[in-house]
């Protein structure tokens, strides 16, 4: 295993955990945004 092969893992790794991050987001960001819906229906049917 030379410095590229490590270089090159190590960029894979920050790869996965980008698109981690960016999916983790994601859920938060609909998470968000259904219990702004679910808010919505409570004021509507109040």
């Amino acid at each position: 295993m030379d410095a590229a092969d490590t270089e090159k893992k190590i960029e894979e790794e920050q790869d996965k955990l980008s698109k981690l991050e960016d999916a983790k987001a994601e859920q938060e960001r609909v998470e968000a945004e259904k219990e702004e819906a679910d808010k919505k229906a409570e004021e509507a049917a109040a």
